[in-house]
């Protein structure tokens, strides 16, 4: 493997990051699920809201901002990390996978608020 320059490696740490975090917010939505089945007392009940908050916050707000953070970088140090063939690649395939998530949540968004205005009350 060649030698990695300060900015490829910034640029893989972001990357790892940004995967650890979706990794954990998965992990804490299995927990949280798989304790339905067992719950019995209001303690459990208050554990599974906390790890189901946990888990609604990573996905819901440390994701989005670390993925905003790592395109960023992307952006400012675009040069230094496609001197690789590879973290070429790499960079555009996060791009495209970047956009493909805003469009598909908009889309999301959009459909949601048209639901809510045309699914009214049933008389």
């Amino acid at each position: 493997m060649p030698v990695l320059n300060t900015v490829q490696k910034g640029f893989l740490v972001r990357i790892g990051m940004l995967g650890g975090i979706l990794v954990a917010g998965l992990v804490l939505r299995l927990i949280a699920e798989g304790l339905i089945a067992g719950m019995e007392t209001t303690a459990d009940m208050d554990m599974f809201s906390w790890i189901g908050m946990f888990s609604g916050l990573t996905f819901s707000i440390v994701t989005p901002v670390m993925a905003i953070v790592t395109l960023r970088y992307a952006r400012r140090h675009e040069a230094g990390i496609r001197e690789h063939a590879d973290f070429s690649r790499l960079l555009t395939i996060y791009r495209i996978l970047f956009w493909l998530a805003v469009v598909s949540i908009l889309l999301v968004g959009a459909g949601l608020i048209w639901l809510g205005a045309h699914l009214g009350p049933v008389r």
